[in-house]
Order: structure tokens, then sequence, then C-alpha cells
């Protein structure tokens, strides 16, 4: 049910994994509301507040425990987070704009 509404009631959806490509897809689809949005973000000023928020010493699961939550407890939010991603990724596309990392794990 989330797939079908995101497509039919969202023009765009961006990540936070992806934020600069959905910024991009922002200021080049709605640009009387995000025109300069990507140079904001990309300020000294706003990058600074940024890293002072990032989670120091962050943790990393185990492959086995990431496998484990994918097929058990997170299995329905990982596969809306890899259907966005994709949905991301064909949008951005489309408008002729060319991803550079993009990890093909996430791509239907």
């Amino acid at each position: 049910m989330a797939k079908i509404r995101l497509l039919k009631e969202y023009y765009i959806v961006g990540t936070l994994e992806k934020i600069e490509e959905s910024l991009r897809l922002l200021e080049h689809t709605l640009p009387q509301f995000f025109s300069g949005v990507l140079g904001v973000f990309r300020e000294q000023d706003v990058q600074e507040v940024i890293n002072s928020t990032r989670t120091l010493e962050k943790p990393q699961l185990s492959q086995h425990l990431r496998q484990e939550l994918a097929m058990d407890s997170l299995r329905y939010e990982m596969e809306l987070f890899a259907f966005i991603q994709s949905v991301l990724y064909k949008k951005y596309t489309s408008f002729g704009f060319h991803p550079e990392d993009w990890d093909p794990k996430f791509l239907f």
C-alpha cells in the first residue's frame, strides 16, 4: 500500500542517503521553491552544522545481524527503502542527471 501511495501521491521522493541528488532533483523540478537549495546545502556553515550532529563512533552492524534484520523485523521497511531509492534513481536519470555512485542493490 505504501508503494502505491508513494507513486500516486508524490511527484518527488528523496532520501538522506542521497541528499544531494534529492536536492538537485527538487531544484530542477520545482525551481520556484528550491532554486539555489543545493548551493545553500554545500555552504560551509551548513556543512559544519551537519558534521557537528553526526554520530561519533557509530558501531557497525555485522553482516549476519544485518541479514537477520533484513529477513525478519525490518523486512518491509528495507524493501520500502529500496523501492524509494529505485524511484528516486529513475526520476533522477529521467531528467538527464547521471548518478555517480548509486548502489545497484537498491535498484528494482
